[in-house]
């Protein structure tokens, strides 16, 4: 496939969708790109850019079906766990499946909305 799809869904898991790293609703307790030294989403874009020499104009559309795809895994996996074959029956282990799964939606629907 195209090579964006691989930079836009590492841009999709990047730490910056403007919420603490272990507030409700993150996917990830504590992300490796909130460490000091990892750049931002847009260095590393632009970095990309520059050692491939390849056009990232279109990346927001990757970006875009990145958060989409992730939103589906979560939704699927919530799913599994409703009809009680995930091995567990504790909803607080699911709670933020849904909040996750509307905050990866609205994230793709924003990358739509900021492509030119």
């Amino acid at each position: 496939g195209d090579p964006l799809g691989d930079l836009g869904l590492t841009v999709a898991y990047w730490n910056e969708l403007g919420e603490p790293a272990a507030g409700e609703g993150r996917l990830f307790r504590e992300p490796i790109t909130a460490l000091p030294g990892f750049p931002g989403s847009d260095e590393l874009v632009a970095e990309y850019e520059r050692a491939s020499g390849r056009d990232v104009s279109a990346l927001g559309f990757w970006v875009a079906c990145a958060y989409w795809k992730i939103a589906i895994i979560v939704e699927g996996v919530y799913a599994r766990y409703q009809a009680g074959v995930m091995g567990t029956t504790d909803p607080a282990a699911f709670e933020g499946f849904r909040t996750n799964v509307e905050r990866l939606a609205a994230a793709a629907r924003a990358a739509v909305e900021r492509m030119p």
